[in-house]
């Protein structure tokens, strides 16, 4: 992720088990990091079109709920769409990505370890966006279900179109 650029990304923690790492991620706030995402955005965005004008950004990873507020802050027209999935299929289909991309670093992998640590980090995550949402209704946020998006994903992009005014 660009967040990496400040070494500050919870890809290591997906390579490897380092919970001192995913610790300090935690108890920083992101402003650097969104600092250097900034720029690399703007890099990314003055060589994609003759103008840079009129491009929209998709950042999709779920590291960015626990750093809303350092995201906000360098992008305050920031849109979210936050997606809500069953924990348990999300938490199986993490937990076997992770260990596919783990294997490929380690070949002791102590699984039961990683899931504890893997759970405890989403719970973590999920309450900091609840924190964020309470704390700033100012803020538009458009909630869709993965299963509604699936059954009937124009639906749901006309939905987020007309949320977000677009």
């Amino acid at each position: 992720t660009l967040t990496a650029l400040d070494i500050f990304s919870d890809i290591f923690c997906v390579f490897s088990r380092v919970p001192s790492y995913r610790k300090f991620l935690l108890e920083n706030n992101g402003t650097s990091a969104y600092h250097w995402h900034k720029r690399a955005l703007r890099c990314l965005q003055a060589t994609g079109t003759k103008s840079g004008e009129g491009t929209r950004w998709v950042l999709k990873t779920p590291i960015h709920t626990a750093y809303l507020p350092a995201l906000f802050a360098e992008y305050p027209n920031a849109k979210v769409i936050h997606t809500h999935r069953h924990p348990f299929t999300t938490s199986a289909s993490t937990a076997s990505l992770f260990d596919v991309t783990r294997s490929g670093w380690s070949d002791d992998i102590d699984r039961l370890a990683y899931a504890k640590e893997d759970a405890a980090h989403f719970i973590e995550l999920t309450r900091r966006v609840l924190a964020f949402r309470n704390a700033h209704p100012e803020i538009k946020f458009c909630d869709v279900g993965y299963k509604h998006f699936m059954d009937d994903p124009m639906a749901q992009i006309q939905r987020i179109y007309k949320t977000f005014g677009i």
